[in-house]
């Protein structure tokens, strides 16, 4: 275990980036040192949170060491978890709050909650169904805190942890976590802020679960005394949908730099961006040399075209998806030379969609590859899903799977919702997994649109293309028909 001197502790802090995982101790003052085991989160220059262990129990350490606003810093976030527990909102303890061994570092040690998971962790892990039971009680908790005057300003899923007390009662505790965001006002927030900080909350919902977002919102409404009009909810989804918009666009920035999730690689003849749970030996030489792994013998080729070639590959034990988009000559690389590269587009989209909760093929990886500020040829990355195409599905369930036809419609709407249409929806480019979900794949042709006449125009070809491959299937062509609302 590495111990960290007292006089280089502050230069060793400032070294820490992205990904970096080790163990070290630090001092406070005379006391015990606290003993790292695990590093949770790091704002490179500014902030590191960790678990470890001090005076003889876990805890939880936020450690501050920006330059000029490091005391700041501490003593917002201490301020914020000193309104909760005055208020009574269960939060974890606060044990400790001042100076570590330097006079400028600061550092809030805080209970470890054991036997807790993170919001955002459990509804990644599973569907909203599996984790509904939790929400009623959040949004009681938090129309509580809104009555209170308190209102988080970066609410979102992993500000809360969630203990079960009993599994069979669906009791839970939860715990309000970041105290850097609380402020707290005299009185109880209106309905205008009520509304605001509520839509920030339930867009992270993503765009699928509308029903459970409009139930939620009653219960927060009965929790408040409110008589919910149908233009309470209108204003509600509209909400929503600016937060959709805010969200994407600062997600957009996030995806293309460094970050906790995203690792990149910058030079004159490449630039890639990839998550970072895939790094690995053999993922770090394809993305030196992307061409080798099309001559690997397990490499199965899925598409050989002049545009572009899809394979399916394994790159330390896990299955991908790789297209690479080829020049045809020398014409098409002077066409497209200065434009962003298919493969930045579709990453682009494809990340989008997955915040918001359309389902397409995760996104892992995407490279560029350059001459100086000169594109040519680029790689897309995707996980490889297991199942079939709608097709080869349809073929074997026939006009049966009804509640198919709803998904796949439903994925077009909320599609729709977002100003997105795929352009290219024949039933190859959906697949069908292993729990009978309808993924998009192949978003080269995806528009993002600015117009609602544009919009609606590229979404009635959309239909009309989705519609074609059951032109000789009355059944299923009728049952597509209803779901999309037709008169």
């Amino acid at each position: 275990m590495q111990t960290t001197k007292h006089e280089a502790f502050d230069q060793f802090l400032r070294t820490l980036d992205y990904g970096d995982d080790t163990t070290f101790k630090f001092l406070i003052h005379d006391l015990k040192p606290f003993v790292v085991e695990k590093i949770l989160r790091i704002i490179p220059k500014k902030r590191l949170v960790v678990r470890g262990h001090w005076q003889n129990q876990t805890c939880i350490a936020k450690i501050f060491f920006d330059p000029h606003h490091a005391k700041e810093h501490l003593e917002k976030d201490a301020s914020g978890i000193k309104t909760l527990i005055k208020n009574d909102i269960l939060t974890p303890k606060l044990i400790y709050s001042g100076n570590c061994e330097s006079s400028n570092i600061y550092v809030s040690i805080l209970q470890n909650v054991s036997h807790a998971s993170n919001l955002h962790d459990l509804f990644l892990a599973g569907s909203i169904d599996r984790i509904n039971p939790i929400f009623p009680s959040l949004m009681i908790e938090l129309a509580t805190q809104h009555v209170l005057g308190i209102s988080q300003q970066d609410l979102h899923l992993k500000n809360f942890l969630i203990t079960s007390e009993d599994d069979a009662d669906r009791t839970y505790k939860i715990y309000t976590l970041d105290g850097g965001q609380i402020q707290k006002q005299d009185e109880k927030l209106n309905k205008s802020e009520s509304m605001e900080n509520i839509a920030l909350f339930l867009s992270q919902l993503g765009i699928e679960n509308e029903r459970s977002q409009k139930n939620l919102f009653s219960v927060y409404a009965k929790a408040r005394g409110w008589s919910i009009r149908r233009e309470d909810e209108i204003q509600l989804f509209s909400l929503i949908k600016k937060w959709y918009q805010l969200r994407c666009k600062q997600y957009q920035k996030k995806i293309v730099r460094a970050s906790s999730d995203f690792m990149i690689t910058k030079n004159w003849r490449t630039f890639s961006v990839y998550q970072r749970e895939f790094r690995g030996p053999l993922f770090g030489n394809f993305l030196e040399n992307p061409d080798q792994i099309f001559n690997f013998p397990s490499t199965v080729y899925l598409k050989k075209g002049r545009s572009s070639t899809v394979i399916k590959a394994c790159l330390d034990g896990k299955w991908v998806v790789i297209k690479r988009y080829n020049l045809k000559h020398f014409r098409h690389f002077v066409r497209r030379m200065f434009r962003r590269t298919r493969a930045y587009h579709a990453w682009m989209l494809a990340q989008k969609l997955t915040l918001l909760g359309v389902k397409t093929a995760k996104p892992i990886a995407m490279i560029e590859k350059k001459w100086g500020c000169f594109r040519h040829i680029s790689y897309y990355v995707s996980e490889y899903v297991e199942g079939q195409n709608a097709l080869t599905y349809f073929k074997n369930e026939g006009e049966q799977d009804t509640i198919m036809i709803e998904k796949i419609a439903s994925i077009m709407k909320n599609l729709l919702k977002l100003n997105i249409t795929h352009g290219d929806l024949k039933l190859t480019n959906i697949l069908i997994d292993a729990k009978k979900s309808p993924i998009l794949i192949d978003l080269d042709g995806a528009i993002e649109h600015a117009s609602f006449r544009s919009l609606h125009s590229a979404f009635h070809q959309d239909k009309k293309r989705l519609l074609q491959n059951f032109a000789e299937n009355t059944a299923i062509y009728q049952a597509f028909y209803r779901a999309f609302n037709y008169s």
